[in-house]
């Protein structure tokens, strides 16, 4: 064998010992990684496609599993009541709020958890302005059209109520169109109202009115003047009564009792009325409007409470969000108070065993924050926030914060509480509209 083959031999043995070496080496590494990873624990991450939306919104939920070792059951909270055993559901949200979706996966004898927060936002609701005239003589043609613009560019349903002036007795015609604008010929003089909902595909409802009024023709108003001459003494003579009795709160009397009186009571008085000629100024209340309030998530403050000694950790500050919505078709919601004082009453808002310096309670708008309950004491009601007015289809967001003092003290416990909300119904009269409950938990 010539030396040429023989070297050849000798490094092809020398490359078969470095490449078995190689490989038991890398066997043993593999190995290693084999028994790190089957002996590494279980994790768990939520996966969405989406964390934030306008209602109703759909979020695709799926689970990162790593290192599972047996049969897997998932557990879904969706964190609005509603759950899933699905693998990867799809949930739609209906309802605005912060959620917090929660996933418990058993792996065998091993529990373990992840958490994933979803805010739903408000679908907003139209905007709307109505045009038309609002006086006119009659007979009179009236044209009545609308300006709506919708942020996320839905379409739109237009319903219109046209409300006649009252007959005498109490009796109220109503005429109604479902297109976006109409014409109409006005023959009776009166009071009239225009009143328009649009509603756009989420169902989001926004109502509008405008008053019109249709007067006498110049002719009719030439021969009322001179009926005016022959009755010149019975308007001086209503409004002199109306005054004199003025003085004893006679308009105060009728605020406040107008929503109560028999129709006819009422029919009587606007011809009193109508008799002075426009001398008497007087406008009827209306009702208080129709107020939708969400539900308030409890506030809970129980990890921030030792549970031997009650004693209260650093940053005990919890905060819950609601909404205020003016569900009325006609009336606008004037002078919302929310308190947790009744007024008037000896009812208080708080757990008697909270109520102490050590808790403080404030309702947030924007990045304003009003005492409601602050160092041991109730803020009145006319000094807590005010609205000043939600007009129809309005929606305001609020939020409650409760604030526990350092190294204070509680007992824990679930603490029921309520919030008292009022509006003016009347000119001199604010009335307790609701009351709303929420919980403290410690």
């Amino acid at each position: 064998m010539s030396k040429i083959y023989i070297k050849i031999l000798a490094v092809a043995v020398a490359v078969l010992v470095v490449l078995t070496a190689y490989i038991f080496l890398r066997q043993n590494e593999m190995d290693e990684i084999i028994k790190e990873e089957q002996a590494a624990p279980i994790s768990l991450r939520i996966l969405s496609d989406t964390s934030s939306g306008t209602n109703p919104l759909t979020v695709n939920f799926k689970p990162l599993l790593l290192n599972s070792k047996n049969k897997v059951e998932y557990f879904w909270e969706f964190g609005d009541g509603n759950t899933s055993n699905e693998e990867q559901p799809v949930y739609i949200y209906r309802d605005s709020g912060i959620f917090n979706c929660k996933l418990t996966v058993k792996d065998g004898n091993t529990t373990i958890y992840d958490s994933f927060n979803v805010t739903v936002f408000p679908n907003n609701p139209p905007k709307i302005k109505i045009i038309c005239k609002t006086t006119a003589f009659r007979p009179a043609t009236i044209k009545f059209d609308v300006e709506a613009f919708d942020s996320e560019g839905e379409e739109l349903e237009y319903k219109w109520v046209l409300i006649y002036p009252l007959i005498l007795g109490g009796y109220e015609r109503r005429e109604t169109f479902n297109t976006k604008n109409f014409s109409k010929l006005f023959i009776r003089n009166g009071r009239y109202v225009a009143e328009l909902t649009v509603t756009d595909i989420s169902g989001n409802k926004v109502t509008d009115y405008e008053v019109i009024n249709v007067q006498v023709s110049q002719l009719e108003g030439v021969i009322n003047s001179l009926i005016v001459l022959y009755t010149i003494t019975l308007p001086g003579q209503l409004d002199l009564i109306w005054n004199g009795l003025n003085i004893f709160g006679l308009e105060k009397f009728i605020d406040n009792n107008w929503l109560n009186m028999p129709s006819v009571v009422q029919g009587i008085i606007n011809l009193i009325i109508k008799l002075s000629f426009g001398r008497i100024k007087y406008e009827p209340p209306i009702p208080k409007a129709n107020l939708l309030i969400s539900e308030i998530p409890d506030i809970n403050l129980s990890e921030y409470v030792d549970n031997i000694t009650g004693e209260v950790a650093p940053g005990a500050v919890v905060s819950s969000l609601f909404t205020i919505f003016n569900n009325d078709t006609v009336n606008t919601a004037k002078s919302i108070y929310i308190t947790l004082e009744k007024p008037y009453s000896s009812d208080k808002g708080l757990d008697e065993e909270i109520a102490v310096e050590d808790l403080a309670v404030g309702l947030d708008v924007g990045v304003m924050s009003n005492k409601m309950f602050y160092n041991g004491k109730y803020t009145s009601w006319e000094n807590c926030y005010n609205i000043e007015k939600l007009a129809p289809g309005d929606l305001i967001n609020l939020g409650i914060t409760v604030t526990l003092r350092e190294d204070a003290k509680f007992n824990k416990g679930t603490y029921q509480c309520t919030l008292y909300m009022y509006q003016d119904k009347y000119l001199h009269k604010a009335e307790c509209v609701d009351e709303i409950p929420f919980i403290i938990i410690i």
